[in-house]
Formats: C-alpha cells, structure tokens, sequence
C-alpha cells in the first residue's frame, strides 16, 4: 500500500473511532437545557388575520383607545382600517406602561 493510502486509511480510522467516542458521551437534553418554567398555550386565532390568544391589541382598526398624545387624547386620525398622522399634532403613545413612544412622530 501507498504511504498515501495507509495516510487516508489512518485519518478515516481516526475520525471513526472519535465520532464513536463523541456520541457514546453525548449529553441528553434534559442534562443541558432548562426545562422550567414550562411557558403558557398560545392558541391561534380561530379566523384568519385575528390575534392569538396572548397578544395585546393596541388597535383594532375602530378607535385609538389604547392611544394618548401628550397628556390627552390621541389626535391622529383613522383612514380605513390605518392610524394616520394629522399634521401638527405631535407624537402618540401607548397608554400600557411596557411599551415607550410611537418610533414614527408626527411632527409634520
């Protein structure tokens, strides 16, 4: 045999018996991973386009309810089923506190 020949034979022997000896100490999953806590059902929406069961509306395509613009009432305006800026009338905000200013103001 080829010096070539013994080097390959001997590389594959090699990989062989180290990838026998990687999968004989594979660790499971449940050794690695964090089972807990175990997070909540999310169901689907029963129609199409309908938010799942955990998602929080923040517009509805009917009023700006969830909306302020400073400290009053949300000025902008809906066009369909969209929130459309009305000129001059400054940012709007989400009334729940975990979300911060709208990331497009209207400061036309």
């Amino acid at each position: 045999m080829s010096a070539a020949r013994t080097t390959l034979a001997l590389a594959l022997t090699c990989f062989g018996v180290s990838s026998l000896a990687a999968q004989a100490t594979k660790p499971k999953p449940e050794d690695t991973e964090v089972w807990t806590p175990v997070p909540r059902v999310v169901t689907p929406a029963k129609e199409c386009a309908k938010p799942p069961s955990d998602a929080i509306v923040l517009f509805d395509g009917k009023d700006l309810a969830a909306w302020r613009s400073g400290n009053g009432e949300a000025k902008w305006k809906i066009d369909g089923d969209a929130v459309v800026c009305v000129p001059k009338s400054g940012d709007i905000t989400t009334t729940h506190p975990y979300a911060g200013r709208c990331p497009t103001a209207c400061s036309r």
